[in-house]
């Protein structure tokens, strides 16, 4: 059997789309992943201003750690490579 995946470097990721389930709106957004701090800097949706994170501030801001994360690997691309792996789901038992 075959497998089909798809995989990209970490260090490839400059954008993201975001998209809060808690808008009215079926609204999203895409960010470059170097603005993430500054956009969800208090924890809440950019478009709705729903509290997503319940104290963004305090060191507990999953956007900001991925933004920094992010910027971590770029930096290191020329040292090694990090590929993300998303298995074709088609075929899952």
């Amino acid at each position: 059997m075959s497998e089909q995946l798809l995989r990209f470097l970490l260090s490839e990721i400059k954008r993201i789309r975001f998209r809060c389930l808690a808008c009215k709106s079926e609204a999203a957004i895409d960010l470059p992943i170097d603005k993430l701090d500054r956009l969800f800097k208090d924890g809440e949706c950019p478009l709705c201003r729903e509290q997503l994170v319940d104290d963004g501030a305090a060191g507990k801001n999953p956007f900001l750690a991925l933004r920094n994360a992010c910027k971590a690997f770029q930096d290191l691309a020329d040292k090694f490579t990090l590929e993300l792996i998303l298995p074709d789901t088609e075929d899952a038992d």
